[in-house]
């Protein structure tokens, strides 16, 4: 399970996640914990999961609430009888500073920093939580409230490092969660372009992913490697369509595999 998906919903007790999809969620966590009970020792409690109802109201139809469902993780035995204490889904999310981290403050910097699977994987749970597959199959939507609009700002950064195409920030307005007859302002942008396809492996919920034979069209890597002199020019084109670019600092080359250059 992708630790990342936990920073959108997770709250500051036991970890859990707000979900419209329980059957293929609550599929996904069980496992999840199935494995980390698989390789606790004998003197620690296991995990269990606990699933409650909650209601929302539904974005789709004004002035209505539906139900989703809240995922928690949480030990077998709590407060005193807890003589072992032992949750290392809390512990790896205080590690990586999201446990106590507010969403307000966007994401943390361990992010930022962090490889670009770490930053692919976070990207697809910000998706799976908070945003959408497009009717299209071939781009995806991302929403926050504009308290949170730190959230949406560092992910619309966090796809342009990754070479996704991020749209402008949206200003809209939808009913609040919390109370359907009511409207609250709420941010979103749109992500596009051939990158997507990095994001499919990630996504945890099936109906996120895009459609496969948009996926499938023709993506080619090239090796960027940090150089330790000025290099001599040199011209490279990149099969593909026109608007094929490479973008790189100073002081970085670009190879190419033997077999494709041209």
């Amino acid at each position: 399970m992708d630790s990342a998906k936990w920073s959108r919903n997770g709250n500051h007790g036991d970890p859990s996640i707000a979900t419209a999809d329980l059957d293929e969620m609550q599929r996904k966590i069980q496992d999840y914990v199935a494995r980390l009970n698989a390789i606790r020792t004998v003197d620690r409690d296991p995990l269990r999961t606990v699933v409650t109802p909650v209601l929302v109201s539904d974005r789709a139809r004004v002035r209505t609430m539906r139900t989703c469902w809240a995922i928690r993780i949480s030990g077998t035995r709590q407060g005193r009888r807890a003589v072992h204490h032992w949750h290392p889904v809390v512990d790896a999310l205080r590690e990586l500073d999201i446990y106590n981290n507010h969403k307000r403050n966007g994401i943390p910097a361990s992010f930022k920093n962090a490889s670009e699977q770490a930053q692919t994987a976070l990207l697809a749970g910000l998706i799976d939580t908070d945003g959408w597959a497009n009717d299209n199959g071939t781009s995806f939507g991302f929403a926050q409230s504009v308290r949170h609009e730190q959230i949406l700002d560092h992910a619309r950064e966090l796809a342009g490092g990754l070479g996704i195409k991020a749209g402008e920030r949206r200003l809209v307005r939808v009913p609040n969660p919390a109370n359907p007859e009511e409207l609250v302002e709420s941010l979103n942008f749109q992500l596009h372009g051939p990158n997507l396809a990095k994001l499919q492996r990630y996504l945890a919920l099936e109906r996120k992913r895009l459609r496969p034979s948009w996926v499938d069209a023709e993506l080619r890597s090239i090796g960027v490697e940090q150089l330790t002199r000025a290099p001599r020019g040199r011209q490279i084109r990149v099969r593909g369509r026109e608007s094929s670019r490479v973008q790189l600092a100073a002081g970085y080359g670009v190879t190419e595999p033997r077999e494709e250059r041209e």
